[in-house]
């Protein structure tokens, strides 16, 4: 999804990994990531099938 000001979109592995490491683009916004950010990049390892088109499904 795309605004004007936003553009929602699927984590890459790549995204959740450089979360987990502190580092990534300088686009980001203030504050992210946050602890909850990096439980979810987490969470990304152990189930990666989670990463698809519509996010997490269980």
């Amino acid at each position: 999804m795309t605004t004007d000001r936003l553009v929602l979109r699927p984590w890459t592995m790549a995204e959740a990994t450089a979360v987990l490491g502190d580092t990534g683009s300088a686009d980001r916004a203030d504050g992210f990531p946050a602890e909850g950010d990096r439980v979810i990049a987490g969470t990304f390892g152990r189930y990666p099938a989670w990463l698809g088109e519509h996010g997490p499904t269980v």
